[in-house]
């Protein structure tokens, strides 16, 4: 239950806004029977408002050459089929110098305990010797505001002539022994991979493209503070 009351909390968009209050509610309606009135809540209790960390890449940056895809939150949630074969993502990457599949959200895992450290998508890089790197894009968040972000270790995979990715040993792969953790993230790239069958991003800037139905704004209160220091890879979380 402390696992679940812990999701970030998320700001209400309201048509009329004119006391210029912003409201926010819990991620996950859970009934609470005893409620404690706080008057402030700590920095491990996020307040998420919109924002996209595409917009606090700047160039020359760990993450300058990054093209980034805005989608849904949903893309974290599910399961795959298991056909582990993605190739729209895979022929994207032979593209692209990397890949961030940045969601609308916050994600916590239920195992990674209390703290301020949420995933906001995937990561994906093809290497010199053609393995994928496939690991999550990290962002850490104190009470209202965003405080960085960057990626964490993660796995490596071959694709095979057939199209299928393999998972293989890496020097700089990640050994936590979390393979659940893991396969979460060839959830969002399966999802991501479908929802490009649908057809073709819409183009925000240069490097930057949603999902449609994707609002790509950042929210104006949290541009402000999108002031965002990126990590080197393995920074973050570990």
């Amino acid at each position: 239950m402390a696992a679940l009351l812990s999701i970030p909390w998320t700001k209400l968009e309201l048509e009329d806004d004119e006391l210029g209050i912003d409201f926010f509610d819990r991620g996950l309606p859970l009934p609470e029977y005893e409620v404690e009135h706080l008057r402030r809540l700590g920095p491990s209790s996020a307040m998420y408002r919109r924002f996209w960390l595409a917009d606090s890449v700047k160039p020359g940056t760990r993450f300058g050459d990054t093209t980034f895809f805005l989608t849904q939150e949903t893309l974290f949630h599910g399961g795959t089929s298991g056909a582990m074969t993605f190739p729209r993502l895979a022929s994207l990457l032979r593209e692209k110098i990397s890949v961030a599949v940045e969601i609308d959200g916050l994600v916590r895992h239920p195992y990674g305990g209390p703290g301020s450290f949420y995933s906001k998508g995937i990561y994906l890089e093809e290497q010199s010797d053609g393995a994928i790197l496939l690991t999550e894009l990290q962002t850490q968040h104190l009470g209202a505001r965003p405080a960085g972000f960057g990626i964490t270790r993660g796995a490596y995979f071959t694709v095979s002539d057939s199209g299928v990715w393999c998972k293989t040993e890496h020097p700089e792969q990640c050994r936590c022994g979390n393979e659940l953790h893991h396969s979460q993230h060839l959830v969002v790239a399966e999802h991501f991979e479908h929802a490009l069958s649908l057809g073709d991003p819409i183009t925000v800037r240069d490097k930057v493209f949603c999902l449609p139905g994707v609002d790509p704004k950042t929210d104006p209160q949290a541009l402000e503070w999108l002031e965002l220091e990126d990590g080197d890879p393995g920074m973050l979380g570990e």
